[in-house]
């Protein structure tokens, strides 16, 4: 983003509140972690985050009632390993999040006109939005404690 000076400006980092039992969600780590280009607008970043959020929500709602009845009250309150001091549910949960924008965000941008004819296609290629809702999804199994691959009998 650029202000009227000619500078660029960062953009503004918040924290999006959730339901209460899944964590709240920070928009810096996703900007940092998944190389956000610097000219989405802040809201922009917010609203994709927001509108996973929801997703990723809804795909969990049958996990979140089971382990409210178990007696855990909010994702953190779930057993799980830590490593580093990061609890593993809380990490695939923001995983799935920020793979689900990303390619959200892929979506969007590739449809704008790109200026630089050396831009790495591999970038924003509509595989690679593919890849990055293939990671939302395997993040989201592995929360619930299913594997990437599963075969059932017909």
């Amino acid at each position: 983003m650029y202000n009227y000076s000619g500078k660029e400006e960062v953009a503004a980092h918040v924290d999006i509140e959730n339901n209460g039992f899944f964590p709240n969600v920070s928009t810096a780590p996703f900007v940092e972690e998944y190389r956000i280009p610097s000219d989405i607008p802040a809201e922009t970043i917010k609203s994709h985050i927001v509108s996973a959020m929801f997703a990723i929500n809804f795909q969990l709602r049958e996990f979140k009632t089971e382990q409210i009845e178990l007696g855990n009250n909010t994702l953190t309150a779930v057993p799980a390993d830590h490593i580093g001091g990061v609890n593993e549910k809380v990490h695939l949960y923001k995983r799935a999040v920020f793979c689900e924008a990303k390619s959200e965000i892929l979506k969007e941008t590739q449809t704008v006109s790109r200026t630089k004819d050396a831009e790495n296609l591999a970038k924003s290629a509509e595989e690679t939005e593919d890849k990055y809702r293939e990671w939302a999804a395997d993040a989201v199994r592995q929360l619930i404690g299913q594997s990437r691959v599963t075969v059932e009998v017909l």
